[in-house]
């Protein structure tokens, strides 16, 4: 958390780091004033991003991204102590200082521009990891209420960042392999994330006109996300692909390295540590979630390869 908090300092003289972190703040500025609202916003594909940008530019000038760039600072210290809660779940401390430790220096120091910005991106990863960290102690202690956790934290992942849903699939598919009361399970993580995904709907008055703004804008938002590069090649979209992916995984070499090692398990299944087993199903699943959601619409922006930071 210290090392996190240092190498964040620099970036409280940086104006401003991309786009999306001005649009953000200018829609701030629009709700704060008045001439936009939550109907404006419900089933966005950044819920609660806005929301957030909102609340902390409710007290501070729309042109202080200071107090914004304050905030993402202990929003990353927060998930630094996430990171470690998950990976003391998954095997022990060792494991989740290591997590937090990549974490904070490569979500910091590599492509300032792009993984430094308070974006959607980035403020998902606490609530995604919090979920991780209740599916690894779910898995060990066998008890509902975690899986019932892991959904909740989950859903809240999708409304910072809408296609960290996929974390869902991954509780799913993971209690379902090789997993004893796999219906149950499944069953309490779909239910708290249900209920978190839904939630904006009671805001809105009557609620079934706040579940017409939902369902279409859902319906708008990941048609428009989705087809917005479908005209660029498909020869252009796999080499930029490769391109991407390879400069990312050559930057972090080390973490690389340590990952496809720890994933070997996945490969090699048997009986006598089948709990593990399933934590690592869990991790090899969602990783392969995630790259597909950097891939999704052929966008693959730099800033989106955070999620694979995790």
């Amino acid at each position: 958390v210290c090392l996190n908090l240092f190498l964040c300092l620099p970036g409280l003289w940086v104006p401003f780091y991309n786009h999306d972190e001005t649009t953000n703040t200018l829609y701030a500025s629009f709700v704060n004033q008045g001439l936009l609202g939550l109907k404006d916003f419900i089933g966005s594909a950044y819920f609660l991003t806005h929301y957030l940008y909102i609340l902390v530019y409710r007290f501070v000038a729309p042109s202080n991204f200071v107090a914004m760039h304050v905030i993402h600072a202990l929003w990353k210290s927060l998930t630094c102590l996430a990171l470690f809660w998950a990976g003391k779940n998954l095997d022990d401390e060792k494991t989740g200082l290591w997590a937090a430790l990549f974490y904070c220096v490569f979500s910091t120091c590599f492509m300032s521009k792009d993984f430094h910005s308070p974006g959607a991106e980035s403020l998902s990863l606490l609530p995604a990891a919090l979920s991780a960290g209740f599916v690894f102690h779910g898995i060990r202690w066998q008890r509902k209420r975690d899986f019932f956790l892991a959904g909740c934290f989950a859903g809240f992942a999708y409304l910072f960042k809408a296609p960290m849903g996929v974390t869902l699939a991954a509780i799913c598919l993971t209690v379902w392999v090789k997993g004893e009361n796999s219906f149950r399970y499944s069953l309490f993580a779909v239910l708290g994330f249900l209920i978190v995904f839904l939630s904006p709907i009671c805001f809105v008055w009557p609620p079934q006109e706040g579940l017409r703004f939902f369902i279409q804008k859902i319906s708008e938002t990941n048609s428009n996300y989705i087809q917005s590069y479908h005209q660029i090649s498909f020869l252009y979209l796999t080499l930029k692909f490769l391109i991407r992916t390879t400069l990312v995984f050559v930057a972090s070499f080390g973490m690389t390295v340590f990952a496809l090692y720890a994933l070997r398990v996945v490969f090699e299944y048997k009986q006598s540590y089948q709990q593990y087993w399933q934590k690592m199903f869990f991790l090899f699943v969602w990783f392969l979630f995630l790259l597909g959601v950097v891939t999704l619409g052929g966008r693959m922006f730099y800033h989106y390869f955070v999620f694979l930071f995790v």
